[in-house]
């Protein structure tokens, strides 16, 4: 027996992995284990895994540093991790890709920041040597996808799409040296630095080696490459129809089993189909290529999505990893060839995945030992795969996700109480405490309303990595973790009434992060993001509105100097237009509205031009058209303005929910741009236009309801205001008794479910409805 494990960061730049045993007796994927983190990675970052010697599980990640990171257990001892080379080597987040020669050699492959294809090892569990470059510099994108495969001969492979869109191959061949890049296509095949896989079909018949590359080309087909017996490459050969799927999208190569005497062997291909189905494709035994067909239902991902993959060693099972539209990892697994495929079951919670995050999966062959003190850290704080305990930090995830908020949190204390008894035996644990102190222990107490209780458990794992950061004054990370547990504690001081102390813990945060800004283009990031949330939010909040310009203007120095330093990393100018519009939102507290402006037109030119160049920040262009700049200019009377930048974040919205109908948020954002126009031409005034505008919101967030019930509110929200108050003041009585009698209907619905958040509510729209009736 062994076990199956897949590796990924989440949306707080966790890594960590999920794992299931690779037995007869198969449960599915455990829920998500952090590793390293918070704050470790980008989000959704490249990752890749890989075993050493056979019974150590590797992960490798470009932390936000940009540094290749290894994370480690060796015989299911406690994670170990290392940088294996120097900040900003390559882009955080890049794509990586790993590689077995004989010798039991490791090798792990990433494109850096000066475009050449790097490669580091090690063999018998050694030390990593440094990165050797494969290419020359400006070979292929900084961060690019990669992909592996072995031939026959212990001929190891390694294909990128370079600069010129050509997918290239390089090859060593029993640990010897590396070739120069063998063009296997035209130029422009497919995107610059495309997602690829490889794929071997009927790897267990020694007379017919056959490998297999995928990508989706400019033209949106999956094409295939193939080679057979270590001969010449053929192809590219398109498996699906062009137009298809977004061009150098991701999907994820596995193989499949089938029962027999010899077994046959079917390679497939999952992906997100263009209607947001998984969906798989197959050949068996080196025929032909099927048409897709789906395994799940539509509208589950993006298409486009990456995807992992694998089939366990000792069994007939396969499964299938995928990001959802509701940012969530969740597994499909299918048992032995003409079974059908089940799922999804959900490996982590609601919100937790960026929506295009990447994961990987190995198989590690040794069998973990059962109920063991020693291994405590690894596998007793997950559950057992067999017969052990389950742990409270995925008990209290479930528990949690399935809406008992109270055992939720009963469980995240009691991973605490455990983290803390493990402290006790060894301080090495302290980490672990520090983690679990924040996560979920704090964060659950501060969504139930706990603030004061979770200030104080994050004032604690603050305490812990600044005693690490003391004892190791050369680790940076200790110090880092310190400021985020700050951060944490700020946020839930602010929560519990306690302004001034929450402000003072969040100013600890910026100093610690000034002291660590100049080592690294990582922290000084983080330190533009702590100025301007919670800092300059808070102060902001509080009116000490040159204090809120003072720290905003920082923040706007930092992302300035990053956006200068790194110009084609667009995130940094993102983050400069969210730091205008922070500052001019002091300024308008401040009573400089001149100022206010000329911010927040800064803020609009540069989200402008980040559009163009990158259709996913419309999400943000909108929600600033819509507020600050569109509230502005109706608190000032300039109607027409706010009509222009209203529609223009109509228009932003609308395009999003074309291209994205799968996600209810794009269209409840229509609505609200609907409202917020609406609004403007009231004020003109235009009521004909101004009603007009509002049923057109009140329509679309009907039929949301349809489909997702938690709209409700904001439905009740519109029909009474504007709706029934546009109605009554142009004469429409009835109709707003009407618009009013279904808000309190909504209410009272709501209120029976949740009276401490409704019942307040429920009696104003009651008195407001009889106020009509009697014609007040």
């Amino acid at each position: 027996m062994g076990s199956v494990f897949d590796a990924a960061v989440g949306k707080d730049g966790t890594l960590f992995y999920t794992v299931s045993a690779d037995s007869s007796v198969h449960e599915g994927f455990s829920n998500a284990i952090p590793v390293l983190g918070p704050s470790f990675a980008p989000a959704g970052a490249g990752v890749a895994t890989g075993i050493q010697s056979g019974n150590q599980f590797d992960i490798f990640v470009v932390d936000n540093f940009g540094r290749l990171t290894v994370a480690w257990s060796a015989n299911f001892d406690p994670f170990q991790s290392s940088a294996l080379t120097s900040n900003e080597f390559a882009p955080p987040g890049a794509h990586l890709a790993t590689g077995t020669q004989a010798n039991n050699q490791l090798d792990v492959f990433v494109v850096g920041n000066d475009g050449a294809v790097y490669v580091l090892w090690e063999a018998q569990n050694g030390g990593w040597t440094q990165p050797i470059a494969l290419t020359p510099v400006g070979f292929a994108p900084a961060g690019a996808g990669l992909a592996t495969g072995r031939q026959a001969n212990d001929q190891l492979d390694v294909f990128v799409v370079g600069n010129d869109g050509i997918l290239y191959v390089l090859w060593e061949a029993n640990n010897g040296g590396w070739s120069q890049p063998l063009p296997l296509t035209d130029r422009e095949f497919a995107p610059h630095g495309a997602y690829l896989a490889t794929g071997s079909q009927s790897t267990l018949n020694e007379h017919n080696s056959q490998l297999d590359v995928f990508v989706i080309g400019n033209d949106g087909a999956l094409s295939v490459l193939w080679e057979v017996n270590n001969g010449g490459w053929n192809g590219p050969s398109a498996i699906t129809q062009p137009h298809y799927l977004p061009p150098g999208g991701g999907f994820g190569v596995f193989l499949q089993k089938l029962q027999g005497d010899p077994p046959s062997h079917q390679l497939d291909v999952a992906f997100v189909a263009p209607d947001g189905s998984l969906s798989v494709i197959w050949e068996v035994d080196n025929g032909g290529w099927s048409a897709p067909a789906p395994i799940s239902t539509p509208g589950l991902a993006l298409p486009g999505a990456p995807v992992s993959g694998t089939l366990f060693d000792t069994t007939l099972f396969a499964a299938v990893l995928v990001p959802t539209v509701d940012q969530t990892l969740v597994q499909y697994e299918v048992f032995g060839v003409g079974d059908g495929w089940s799922g999804p079951h959900q490996l982590t919670a609601a919100g937790y995945m960026s929506e295009r995050a990447n994961s990987s999966i190995s198989v590690l062959k040794t069998e973990p030992p059962h109920n063991s003190v020693d291994i405590v850290p690894f596998i007793t704080f997950i559950f057992s795969i067999l017969d052990g305990p389950k742990d409270p930090k995925t008990l209290a995830r479930i528990r949690w996700e399935a809406g008992d908020h109270d055992q939720g949190v009963a469980r995240a204390l009691e991973s605490v109480a455990m983290a803390r008894e493990l402290v006790f035996e060894d301080v090495k644990y302290r980490p672990m405490l520090a983690q679990r102190l924040l996560d979920p222990a704090g964060l659950y107490l501060g969504l139930v309303g706990r603030a004061a209780e979770a200030a104080q458990l994050d004032a604690e794992s603050a305490q812990i990595y600044a005693s690490l950061a003391n004892a190791d004054p050369a680790t940076h990370d200790n110090r880092f973790q310190q400021a985020q547990a700050l951060i944490a504690q700020a946020q839930q001081l602010f929560a519990a009434n306690q302004p001034a102390d929450a402000i003072a813990r969040a100013q600890d945060a910026v100093a610690i992060l000034r002291t660590l800004a100049p080592d690294s283009d990582a922290y000084l990031g983080a330190l533009g993001n702590c100025l301007l949330y919670p800092l300059t939010g808070f102060l902001i909040s509080t009116q000490r509105w040159d204090e809120a310009i003072a720290a905003a203007r920082e923040g706007s120095a930092a992302f300035q100097q990053l956006a200068t330093t790194d110009p084609n990393q667009p995130v940094h100018r993102y983050d400069l237009a969210r730091a205008n519009i922070q500052l001019g939102q002091a300024w308008w507290g401040k009573g400089d509205l001149t100022q206010a402006f000329d911010r927040i037109e800064a803020a609009l030119a540069i989200a402008r031009k980040l559009v163009a160049e990158d259709v996913s920040y419309r999400g943000a262009l909108g929600e600033w058209l819509l507020y600050p700049m569109t509230t502005f200019l109706m608190v000032q009377q300039r109607w027409d303005e706010a009509i222009a930048a209203g529609g223009e974040a109509l228009t932003v919205f609308e395009q999003l929910a074309a291209a994205e109908p799968n996600v209810p948020g794009h269209r409840y954002d229509t609505g609200r741009a609907q409202i917020e126009v609406g609004e403007a031409w009231w004020g003109k005034p235009d009521p004909t236009r101004a009603i007009d505008h509002v049923q057109a919101a009140i329509a679309i967030i009907r039929r949301l309801i349809t489909d997702n019930p938690t709209y409700r509110y904001a439905l009740a929200q519109w029909l009474e205001f504007p709706l029934s108050a546009y109605l009554q003041a142009t004469g429409r009585r009835a109709d707003a008794i009407a618009a009013e009698s279904e808000a309190v209907d909504i209410l009272t619905v709501l209120a029976a479910a949740d009276p401490d958040h409704y019942t307040t509510r429920l009696a104003a729209a009651r008195r407001r409805l009889a106020d009509l009736r009697a014609g007040a």
